[in-house]
Formats: structure tokens, sequence, C-alpha cells
């Protein structure tokens, strides 16, 4: 059982009790491209309604030059994204490209290292996250919070492309769900 639906902001709910492939990807996609062959600001309010287990649950953005059931399965785009840690409740920050089939990571944020010596992720405070990124044709900054996280150099070679909101959910995990509001592209 999954959905997308708008009310005053995007919800993404994913059910996958009972699944066997391996993850579910759900989201939404504009209508129109977004050109950032000038400096280009994309905002969103990114929810992570206080998972009880947030575990291998992602959500987060991506910018691909083609209408796709699943930009990650295209070789062209950029993805910025909150990943879900084991036991449940943290998360890492992970911005990537893929150009010609070639992903590269670009910024990742993983966390302190816990006892065990594993990166252990980052508490997220319930409520709104303010995600900002300025996207170019040479590179692109993130922003959580007013707090900037990187600028990194991208090699994209495409300067617009349709913006997708998304989440992905494990096998096995009951009603997971993600808010996006307040949405910008400036």
């Amino acid at each position: 059982d999954s959905s997308a639906d708008v009310d005053y902001r995007l919800r993404i709910m994913a059910n996958t009790i009972g699944t066997s492939d391996p993850v579910k990807y759900l989201g939404a996609r504009s209508q129109v491209k977004i050109d950032f062959s000038q400096p280009t600001e994309i905002a969103f309010d990114l929810d992570w309604n206080a998972q009880e287990n947030g575990c291998y649950l992602t959500a987060g953005l991506y910018i691909c030059p083609v209408e796709s059931d699943n930009p990650k399965k295209e070789k062209d785009w950029v993805r910025f994204e909150w990943l879900g840690v084991p036991p449940g409740k943290n998360i890492r920050t992970n911005l990537w490209a893929n150009a010609n089939g070639a992903m590269r990571g670009l910024y990742t944020d993983w966390g302190p290292d816990g006892e065990n010596g594993k990166p252990q992720g980052w508490a997220v405070k319930p409520g709104n996250h303010r995600i900002k990124l300025l996207l170019d044709s040479k590179g692109i900054g993130v922003w959580a919070d007013s707090k900037q996280l990187c600028y990194a150099l991208h090699s994209l070679n495409f300067t617009s492309g349709y913006l997708y909101l998304q989440m992905s959910n494990g096998t096995n995990y009951h009603n997971r769900e993600i808010y996006f509001d307040n949405i910008i592209v400036q």
C-alpha cells in the first residue's frame, strides 16, 4: 500500500510489509524542466515525520533531464537525500551526481562514530527542516536549516531537468510517510 498526495503539502507514504523486492520508490515530478544554466535556487521543507524506525528510508530530491518512473535508473541526474540509519532514529546526508552512468559522491555526512566504530548518523529533530540547493552549470551548494553543508563541482552534462521529490522504503516496513512543503524554485 503506497501513496503520494497533495493537500497543503506533498505527503508520500509507503507500506512494504510482505513485499519481496528490495526497495520501493515513490514521489512526484515537476511538469516542466528547471533551467540551471544560470544559478537557480531550489528550496523545500522536509518533514522526516518523527519516524519510529527510519532504517533504510530515504527522502530527497533529484534533478534529471528526462521524464522517468524512477530517476535513479537514468544515466544522468544529481541527487540530495537523507538516509535512515539503523537502529532507526538517525539520518545520513548524501549528495550524488550521475553523468553518463558514472555515479560519484559529491558529499556525505554520516555523523560521528558510535560505540561500534561505525558512523551513527545525526538525530533528526521533529518538524520541518529547510533544505536549500543552489545549482548552476558547474556546481551545487547545499544548506540544511540555514547551515551550509557543502559546495561541490558536479560535472553534469545537462543544464536543465525535471525536479523529483522522492522517497524510498526498504522491504517489510509498516506505513512510513514523509512530507515536502514550501517548495520554491527561483
